[in-house]
């Protein structure tokens, strides 16, 4: 939202701000808004502030956001957060190896404190979704809302089994 009013107020008040620019202002006020400004699939390092746009090839044309029934503290999953334990990232090449990712790969450090925050719903989330047959999955952020990449064509399958689960609102 802060992205949306950053590039409003811009366009409203012919400010012609750069990208850069509004990166930098919205950096202020939250690390992840720089992303939103830049609006595309990144690799975002550092606290948000390094952003490099990518390219990918098998990009589906939609994504599913699961909403569980319970929300989480951004504070209190990054309190939990122990940086010592954070795992090594994948690179970046890897992961996008040939333009194509590679789903198996990606990984949320923060979905450890986010289930220590929520006792334990996020693993069973995670259970849950693996009982759906489902490996295309990510947690968004510090939770609890969880992405998940499916061939649009899927779907309707999909949302049978999440509406009949004790997981998701």
């Amino acid at each position: 939202n802060a992205a949306e009013v950053i590039r409003f107020l811009n366009d409203y008040w012919n400010l012609k701000l750069s990208k850069k620019e509004m990166k930098k202002i919205g950096f202020i006020f939250g690390c992840d808004i720089p992303y939103f400004i830049e609006g595309k699939p990144s690799v975002v390092k550092g606290f948000g502030e390094r952003i490099k746009p990518i390219k990918i090839n098998n990009a589906l044309e939609e994504i599913i956001l699961l909403i569980p029934s319970f929300s989480l503290s951004t504070k209190e999953v990054y309190n939990c957060c122990d940086v010592s334990k954070l795992m090594k990232q994948n690179s970046v090449k890897k992961i996008f190896k040939n333009r194509k990712v590679d789903y198996s790969l990606l990984f949320n450090d923060l979905t450890g404190p986010a289930n220590m925050v929520s006792e334990g719903k996020i693993n069973n989330i995670i259970k849950e979704l693996k009982s759906f047959g489902y490996n295309k999955y990510v947690m968004s952020g510090s939770g609890s809302t969880f992405v998940i990449f499916e061939d649009p064509k899927e779907r309707k399958n999909i949302e049978e089994k999440i509406v009949g689960s004790k997981c998701f609102v």
